[in-house]
């Protein structure tokens, strides 16, 4: 599964890095040699080793900038945490508590990792975060920076640059500020496991790289303004700005929200994309999906190559911003081999839902336009399904386990309620959702961005079970943590229920206990996060959950941590 292969090649690429450590700790009062975390730097030095790995504490740090390194051994940046903090002389726990928090980043220089270690990703896409880069923009309506710029002068042939588990965000959104900017020359970066939100500004901006990877991220809750704004009027934004010539840029398992502007992805001014892939992401509650502009003047975009597959584009509202939603669907006013399949569009509110591409194979429900049509709202899924190959026109009802699309994704579970019309089948690249899960394992490669597999079946989402059901740990195998799901019924006597969920090796030893309260019907989510009982992290190996309800009724499942 490519998911856990990543996992796994990141795992042995930090651990097999060189011998030389540094520590970095917010008022230090040592020898600030950072040998050791009495005597660490109080900020990252100026100049940093090849081949070292710095340890951060917990703390306020100011802006770094990531000067020229020469050499190919990896710059190693990582949050500190209980299980693995370098050298124990001069440690206390208390430097694993919260985050790391720097007020801004700049990267100038190739094979770096900034790692904050925990938090984000499904389950956790807005929590728990090793790093935050915060800053407060100034009081200027203009170009203001940026929370992370990458590469302003790189042309290294390549970059390799990688950023996870950080959480980015402006202090408030009065005022401009860009989130991740990536400028000429980068290529083979990936940004994997963060948060990007709250920002008066496009969360990333492309400008001539290549062969960037953006991946279980969270990207929401953007500001963009037009002519009527009496404090910032006319800043346009969009969830990703394409400029210049942006090849193999890949867009996967990612949580978009309350995107606001001209796209959540879009092309403006002049440039050219190439061989885009962007799948199995959740489009929630934001502006039109992709719009590439060519009007023969000021915007001279072209997008050639484009894979749209299996994503979920639910809740486009009826206005966001103050401005109607125009085109729910992907448009592309001039490109080529573009190719849109085995997407689910529900619940939007938008005057077209055209796809500018070869399409098929798509799902459309409860789309409808409330303007310039008799009686309103009109029903859009029709038209909008009337030259896709293979469409499927869904009924009113969701066909998500919980929520339609309107409200806050975080509450929301996108998995199917049950299976889809057959979607195409894909090539390997496209093969598993977010959780690991493979398509069409059960003969049906569903549409949408997650697979259904086969655990609820129920008639609304909001329904309540009426028998227990405990459902198969996502991910699975799975490191460094895994989401446990179970649903308590609600015709067995008694509101509330002793709740037991616990882990045991294969010997049957207990190894942790995730609940031991009292629980009322509906459904429950656990994250386990492969330690035992003491905070330790557990062996990678096979082991058991068990669920048991008033010390009956017992479930058990079998789970995989690897290491």
């Amino acid at each position: 599964m490519k998911y856990f292969l990543i996992a796994m090649c990141w795992i042995v690429a930090v651990s097999g890095f060189g011998t030389t450590t540094y520590y970095v700790r917010s008022g230090a009062a040592g020898k600030g040699d950072g040998s050791n975390w009495h005597d660490a730097f109080q900020q990252l030095p100026p100049q940093l080793t090849r081949g070292a790995i710095y340890y951060i504490a917990s703390g306020s740090y100011p802006s770094y900038r990531f000067e020229r390194c020469a050499g190919s051994e990896y710059l190693i940046i990582q949050k500190a945490t209980r299980e693995d903090h370098g050298t124990d002389e001069g440690w206390d726990p208390a430097y694993a508590e919260g985050p790391a928090v720097f007020s801004g980043w700049e990267i100038l220089t190739s094979f770096i990792i900034i790692d904050g270690r925990t938090g984000g990703g499904p389950g956790n896409w807005n929590t728990g975060f090793g790093f935050q880069v915060v800053k407060t923009p100034p009081d200027h309506c203009g170009e203001n920076g940026d929370l992370l710029r990458i590469g302003a002068d790189l042309n290294d042939a390549q970059s390799r640059i990688e950023i996870r588990h950080t959480e980015f965000f402006a202090a408030h959104k009065y005022y401009p500020l860009g989130g991740i900017s990536f400028y000429g020359g980068v290529s083979d970066a990936v940004i994997s496991h963060c948060s990007i939100h709250d920002l008066f500004g496009c969360p990333f901006f492309f400008n001539s790289c290549s062969a960037i990877v953006l991946e279980y991220n969270y990207i929401a809750h953007t500001r963009s303004t037009g002519s009527f704004d009496d404090f910032c009027p006319d800043w346009h934004t969009e969830g990703i700005s394409s400029i210049g010539v942006n090849r193999d840029i890949t867009i996967r398992y990612n949580l978009w929200d309350d995107i606001s502007g001209t796209a959540v992805i879009a092309g403006v001014n002049v440039g050219l994309s190439e061989k885009w892939k962007i799948y199995c992401n959740i489009f929630s509650r934001s502006v039109t999906p992709i719009r590439y502009y060519y009007d023969g003047a000021a915007n001279l975009q072209v997008m050639n190559g484009l894979a749209f597959y299996n994503n979920n584009v639910v809740g486009i509202p009826e206005t966001i911003g103050g401005y109607g939603v125009s085109q729910g669907g992907i448009v592309i006013d001039r490109g080529e081999g573009n190719r849109v399949f085995n997407n689910i569009w529900y619940n939007n509110i938008a005057n077209s839902f055209v796809i500018d591409a070869e399409h098929g194979y798509n799902y459309f429900g409860k789309n409808r336009r409330v303007e310039g049509c008799e009686p309103t709202p009109c029903d859009m899924d029709e038209e909008a399904a009337a030259d896709d190959l293979y469409a499927q026109i869904g009924s009113e009802a969701s066909p998500f386990r919980y929520g339609d699309g309107s409200g806050d994704p975080l509450r929301a579970d996108f998995g199917l309620l049950r299976e889809t019309a057959p979607g195409l089948p894909l090539e390997a690249e496209f093969a598993y959702d977010m959780f690991g899960n493979r398509r069409g394992a059960d003969g049906v490669w569903d549409r949408g961005a997650l697979e259904y597999n086969g655990t609820v079946d129920v008639q609304n989402a909001s329904d309540i079970p009426l028998e227990y059901c405990f459902v198969q740990n996502q991910p699975n195998p799975f490191n460094p943590q895994t989401l446990i799901r179970y649903f308590l019924p609600s015709n067995s006597g008694a509101y509330e229920k002793h709740v037991v969920l616990k882990i045991y090796d294969l010997s049957g030893r207990e190894t942790a206990v995730l609940v031991d309260a009292m629980e009322g019907p509906g459904e429950h989510i656990v994250v386990w996060n492969g330690c035992d009982a003491q905070g330790r992290p557990a062996a990678g190996g096979v082991y058991f959950c068990r669920l048991s309800v008033d010390d009956c009724c017992g479930r058990t499942i079998k789970i995989m941590l690897l290491k």
